[in-house]
């Protein structure tokens, strides 16, 4: 989840400025609906969770983002307009809401109520670091095939600099759109990963919190 979350935060601003040639406007236009559905799913997530349970929200969570990310990859591909692509990044809003719920309150779930701040901590260090960490791998990805286009041919303008390109070229914006759609791909595979994992989750149920685990909790 860190890495699809950090994925759009990082590289759909960037397909829309440099392969779209938008502005900064343009891009918080579309990447803001998302956190607005994520905000918005989480109004109902939680009494869901208790009629469902965690795996199955959890499921349908991340089966959401695989269909955004899908969408992701071929409105990037065929050179969507920016009102599609925000539709379809809406949509990877209300998956990452179940999953985040979902994520954090199984692992909590799992102990000791003495040890949830332990877990809470470790679950969102491991999120950190791992979108951190898969970015890095993306933007490795990205520069790849940047360098492969670059070589084959590409029309490119230098200015401000040793190694700037110049985005208001046309040719430029088409090979930095066809980099970031390889990008979206492997955002798309980690999140087909992240659908196996969910249905590796035990099938377990919201359990009512005691008198005595509040107090417990409190004392602690």
């Amino acid at each position: 989840m860190g890495v699809a979350v950090f994925g759009v935060d990082t590289y759909v601003p960037l397909y829309v400025t440099g392969g779209h040639g938008g502005g900064p406007k343009a891009a918080a236009a579309v990447v803001t609906p998302v956190l607005l559905t994520w905000a918005l799913v989480n109004c109902v997530t939680a009494s869901l969770l208790v009629r469902w349970g965690f795996r199955v929200m959890t499921v349908l969570g991340s089966v959401l983002v695989v269909v955004a990310f899908g969408g992701l990859v071929v409105c990037s591909h065929q050179g969507s307009s920016h009102v599609v692509l925000t539709l379809v990044l809406a949509l990877a809003g209300l998956g990452f809401g179940p999953m985040s719920m979902s994520y954090l309150l199984a692992a909590q779930g799992a102990v000791r109520w003495q040890q949830r701040g332990i877990v809470t901590g470790t679950l969102q260090f491991s999120r950190t670091m791992g979108g951190a960490v898969g970015i890095q791998l993306l933007l490795m990805l990205f520069q790849h095939h940047m360098s492969r286009g670059l070589r084959g041919g590409a029309v490119i303008s230098i200015h401000g600099g040793v190694g700037s390109l110049d985005l208001s070229n046309p040719a430029n914006q088409r090979l930095v759109a066809s980099s970031l759609v390889w990008v979206f791909a492997a955002m798309l595979a980690v999140a087909v990963v992240g659908v196996l994992v969910s249905m590796m989750m035990a099938d377990q149920e919201v359990e009512p919190v005691t008198t005595v685990q509040a107090i417990e909790a409190g004392v602690a």
